[in-house]
């Protein structure tokens, strides 16, 4: 039997399927890849964050308890409680807030910062970088210390004599639930 060397009709297109199928499969493993280097890269910050938020407390003057994935600041009847979340890279946060508060902690790989994620019903979400203002954020309306108010004051007085700027120690401190 001799071979029939004439073209088959549909080749071009085959082709040109096959190199498509081809790149979409190296896009696949390409993002499956960066998924997993993006995990592993949660995991070890989220390694590192739960010994500097209990040095954190320690520093702070915060009763402080840890456990193999958790750290809790205690300031007399209120809490803060930080646990690690291995299913979906997150830290969660209970607090003394209201139920309809969700706060959690999530690694942003774009900006190499964990970002304090504030959700609650029926108000847009909110996110701030955890250890600017997030940190901040979540012990002044978690321990509601007035203290806190006049360790701000106290600063920014400071920095004012620093720079002989003017000492107006009015600023926005107050949170609000």
């Amino acid at each position: 039997m001799t071979k029939d060397n004439t073209p088959k009709r549909g080749q071009a297109f085959a082709q040109r399927l096959r190199a498509q199928f081809s790149k979409q499969s190296q896009k696949a493993k390409k993002a499956a890849d960066q998924g997993a280097r993006q995990r592993e890269r949660v995991e070890k910050e989220r390694i590192q964050l739960l010994p500097d938020l209990y040095a954190f407390g320690t520093a702070a003057g915060f009763d402080t308890m840890q456990a193999p994935n958790a750290v809790t600041l205690h300031l007399g009847d209120k809490h803060i409680a930080f646990r690690a979340t291995p299913e979906d890279g997150t830290v969660e946060i209970e607090t003394v807030l209201p139920e309809h508060y969700r706060l959690f902690l999530r690694f942003e790989h774009q900006l190499e910062k964990w970002i304090l994620v504030i959700q609650r019903q029926e108000k847009p979400e909110e996110q701030l970088v955890f250890f600017d203002t997030g940190l901040e954020y979540l012990i002044d309306v978690g321990f509601h210390v007035e203290a806190l108010e006049e360790a701000f004051e106290d600063a920014a007085i400071d920095a004012s004599e620093d720079t002989n700027t003017s000492k107006d120690t009015s600023n926005n401190r107050k949170r609000t639930l």
